[in-house]
């Protein structure tokens, strides 16, 4: 885990240059799609004010799929520049996928 390490918020999307938060061993989640803004994301609800959202960068296309059940872990890199929270208790995160399986 490192929150203090600062990111550059320039950098692209799925850069492997952005700094790695947290890191994700067999995290179970709904895959969410959103057709909107074109991706593929995991919303965590931890309490009443806390809303997580893991966004994918490199989904594989076999789990591409609204409501799919799965199993992932991975590196999740910072998401700034890239998506705002715009509640307080929201925090973005970018999922670099090292293990997924459908559960």
């Amino acid at each position: 885990m490192d929150l203090t390490t600062e990111n550059d918020c320039s950098l692209p999307e799925c850069s492997d240059k952005r700094v790695i938060r947290f890191t994700a061993d067999n995290m179970h989640g709904n895959i969410v799609e959103d057709i909107e803004d074109n991706l593929f994301y995991i919303e965590f609800h931890r309490a009443i004010d806390t809303d997580i959202h893991y966004i994918f960068c490199d989904l594989p296309e076999a789990y591409a799929y609204d409501g799919l059940p799965i199993v992932f872990s991975g590196n999740l890199r910072d998401a700034c520049g890239i998506y705002t929270p715009y509640v307080g208790g929201q925090a973005f995160y970018l999922i670099e996928i090292t293990d997924i399986r459908k559960q």
